[in-house]
């Protein structure tokens, strides 16, 4: 399998996750009332994490078709993607008043799932971007941010099962 149709493939993964994220929340009803702050925050860190995916894995295959050298495509596209926790920080440190709610049994592990991916991702694109300039840290970042879209999609469809 080349890059081309490994990128193609996680894009189309990431994507049908967003799909079927927007269906959990257009199909799901909740016994307690209006989704909380913190389920309002799961289903953005899904929404984001999916299209994010999407954009990053067609972002080299772009850049090889518009003839720029591999090492080039590579380090561009890591340093772009790089950037983008940018937000995803602020948004962070917007939303820290959600610890404050009561967590699921699911929140434990999510939760060190994502202060583990995300100094990994951080590392994996600098020095993708700063010293190596090859494929793999690119698309191991990809793989550890659609974990984290699907581990969100799960946690969002476990909560909105019924319970006795």
């Amino acid at each position: 399998m080349t890059e081309v149709d490994l990128l193609t493939v996680v894009a189309e993964i990431a994507l049908g996750t967003a799909g079927f994220s927007g269906l959990v929340a257009a199909f799901t009803t909740r016994s307690s009332g209006p989704w909380s702050l913190f389920d309002r925050l799961r289903l953005s860190i899904l929404l984001g994490a999916s299209l994010s995916v999407v954009g990053f894995s067609l972002l080299p295959i772009g850049l090889g078709v518009a003839g720029l050298s591999d090492s080039l495509r590579w380090a561009l596209s890591s340093g772009l993607y790089l950037l983008s926790y940018v937000p995803i920080l602020l948004l962070w440190w917007r939303n820290r008043d959600v610890r404050s709610e009561p967590s699921t049994p699911a929140d434990r592990p999510v939760t060190i799932f994502v202060f583990v991916q995300l100094p990994v991702n951080l590392v994996l694109l600098g020095a993708n971007a700063l010293v190596l300039a090859t494929a793999w840290p690119h698309l191991a970042a990809l793989g550890l941010q659609l974990s984290l879209a699907l581990i969100m999609f799960a946690v969002l469809l476990f909560e909105s099962l019924p319970r006795e």
